[in-house]
């Protein structure tokens, strides 16, 4: 990679989506998560939209600095990010929901964001940067994604060729409710995987790797969400690789996972609503 490739001045755009945290908290939080990633000589924040996927009424509302939007959760946090600046104008793009600042090491994300970005700047082929786990709830030979390692989407950065691919995934999802259960089950259908991670992470018996709001009686709908959102996830890991892309991970070394396990105590004792 010669040197002459990797932009001097790359155009962000970003996205946030709001479930638990409160407006004016959330924008201080996002505004120290830029500072310690962003340079003016080598990154320009392009623009900054926050999706309020649980709207309440704000007292100070008309005090916030940034531009906000109230939108219904259909695709949870997809339905946030599919609202991200797109005018041909950015580089990279830049998705976020404020589970981050709850559970998650965010300033050791910044910092390795901001040693990242360069590289995925110059990069022209589909490719990611994010917090890359394995599939844990199913070990299988899957023919789509060999690695059945995912990237995450609490925070993650997207190159133009990626971005193209999310925004036709979400271009292709369910619009009306009598659309989402014929959706949901052509993907079952298509592809054993997924038909394995739907009834072990969402549809069936209880298990220690069921998503853990299941026994909350949530309403058919939601659970229609997050299936998904699941299944957005997968696709979305899949056809970047599949596009002879790659995914750069944040590194969860030592140091990440303390600082993990610290926030966690954090957002526990701050916000009992989401434990």
């Amino acid at each position: 990679m010669s040197p002459d490739k990797i932009k001097s001045n790359t155009k962000l755009s970003i996205v946030v989506a709001r479930y638990y945290i409160s407006h004016a908290k959330l924008e201080k939080l996002i505004s120290k998560f830029i500072k310690k990633f962003s340079n003016r000589n080598t990154i320009e924040i392009n623009d900054i939209k926050f999706i309020d996927l649980k709207s309440e009424i704000e007292d100070n509302k008309n005090k916030l600095l940034f531009k906000w939007m109230d939108k219904e959760p259909y695709f949870i946090d997809f339905s946030a990010y599919e609202e991200i600046q797109n005018d041909g104008n950015q580089d990279l793009f830049l998705y976020i929901n404020d589970t981050m600042f709850i559970k998650h090491p965010w300033t050791i994300i910044a910092q390795q964001l901001k040693s990242l970005i360069p590289t995925l700047s110059s990069i022209s082929h589909p490719a990611a940067i994010g917090i890359v786990f394995p599939y844990s709830e199913v070990l299988i030979n899957d023919k789509i994604n060999p690695t059945l390692d995912h990237m995450t989407t609490f925070c993650f950065v997207l190159n133009k060729s990626a971005n193209k691919i999310l925004d036709e995934k979400l271009n292709s999802l369910p619009r009306s409710e009598s659309m989402v259960k014929d959706w949901i089950n052509q993907k079952i259908s298509s592809n054993l995987f997924i038909e394995y991670l739907m009834k072990i992470h969402l549809f069936g018996p209880d298990s220690p790797w069921k998503w853990k709001r299941v026994g909350k009686n949530l309403p058919k709908k939601t659970m229609n969400s997050k299936a998904i959102s699941v299944i957005l996830e997968y696709e979305l890991n899949a056809s970047i690789l599949n596009y002879n892309g790659l995914i750069i991970p944040i590194v969860r070394d030592y140091k990440y996972l303390i600082f993990q396990k610290i926030q966690t105590v954090i957002g526990r004792l701050i916000y009992r609503d989401y434990f």
